[in-house]
Order: C-alpha cells, then sequence, then structure tokens
C-alpha cells in the first residue's frame, strides 16, 4: 500500500515540476530579463513542490501553521493551473503573430495572457470565499 502511494505521489510531484516548469520557461522566453534570476527560479522550484509537501505533512498535522501552510499553496495550485492555461495560449497567439506577420512584441502578448490568467485566479479566489445566497443549498437565490 506504501508502495501506491509513493508512486502516486511521484507522478503527481513531476507534473507539478512540469507544469512549473513550462510556465517558468514561458516567462523566461516572453519576459526574458525576469527569468535570469536565482531568486525567480529559486520561487517557481519551492512553489511546485509546495503542494505535495503541505498535503503529505497536513496528513499528519492539524497544526495551525500547517493548515495555513496547506491552504497557501492550494491557492497557489490554483492560480498555477490558470498560468498555465496563460502559458500555452502565449504559445499559440506568439506562434500566430509569427505566421501572420502580425510582429506583436512577444512581452505584450504574455502581459495579456497572464493579466486575464491572474484575473481569473483572483474571481475563482473571490467566488469560493464569498458564494452567491442561497449556493449551500443548490440554487442561487
Amino acid at each position: 500500500m506504501r508502495s501506491r502511494l509513493v508512486v502516486f505521489v511521484s507522478i503527481v510531484q513531476a507534473i507539478l515540476l512540469l507544469a512549473h516548469w513550462f510556465v517558468y520557461s514561458t516567462v523566461a522566453h516572453f519576459w526574458g530579463d525576469l527569468a535570469p534570476s536565482w531568486v525567480v527560479k529559486l520561487t517557481f522550484a519551492l512553489l511546485s513542490v509546495s503542494f505535495v509537501a503541505a498535503s503529505l505533512r497536513g496528513w499528519y498535522s492539524y497544526h495551525p501553521l500547517v493548515r495555513f501552510w496547506y491552504l497557501i499553496s492550494a491557492i497557489w495550485l490554483g492560480f498555477a493551473s490558470f498560468f498555465m492555461l496563460a502559458s500555452v495560449v502565449s504559445w499559440i497567439v506568439y506562434g500566430l503573430s509569427i505566421v501572420a506577420g502580425l510582429g506583436w512584441r512577444p512581452a505584450w502578448i504574455a502581459d495579456a495572457a497572464f493579466t486575464a490568467a491572474a484575473a481569473a485566479g483572483l474571481y475563482g479566489l473571490l467566488n469560493a470565499a464569498w458564494p452567491p445566497r442561497g449556493a449551500h443549498l443548490g440554487y442561487v437565490a
């Protein structure tokens, strides 16, 4: 049973590492001056393992700091999913811009995609924090 958990956690962590690497690579390409910083690299590395580590630690502890760590890492994972989508959209729009000869600046494309992703993440966070009246009853008043 324990070996299945190790395999599952390893697969999930590998997926999260790849997703964070892809977002980092997109940031590095579209906003080149930001990415070489060791702080950015370290931040992406820590964020990529934060959810799995918090989940495993939270499995054995109900300490308020562990719960807070889990909450923050879960919020980040939600934003990271939107940033992953923004990365995909950035590359697609960039490729279409090149093919169509539009000459759009890569930073502008990423600015638009990542701003939309951050807005969607913020909307999701606010919607989760303050659901519509009556939503817990299965209907919206």
